[in-house]
């Protein structure tokens, strides 16, 4: 893994290149430079997949809602958010009527 420091060419480059090479930018402003995470062999536990399936619902509940309710679209620029993540929040933590 190589590491960089204030370089002109690599400072700020995050992504991708290609399928084997990940440019990372850390917490010290320094760019990483490093092969590819592999998660083609991994197993997912019973409750990981179960996670999912309710992460899932969450995230349909939220794509529904959003269009369906025009108080998320009223709300959301008073937020600085979209209508779809207040849905998605509102999933989370209910809202407390007072």
């Amino acid at each position: 893994m190589a590491k960089v420091k204030n370089h002109l060419v690599s400072k700020g480059l995050s992504g991708k290149v290609g399928k084997r090479l990940v440019f990372r930018q850390l917490r010290d402003g320094s760019t990483v430079l490093c092969t590819a995470p592999d998660f083609s062999h991994r197993v997912f536990s019973e409750e990981q997949v179960t996670h999912q399936s309710r992460f899932k619902q969450v995230l349909a509940y939220a794509e529904l809602t959003a269009k369906a309710m025009s108080l998320y679209a009223k709300l959301a620029p008073t937020r600085n958010t979209n209508a779809y993540h207040l849905a998605l929040s509102d999933w989370f933590n209910l809202p407390v009527i007072q």
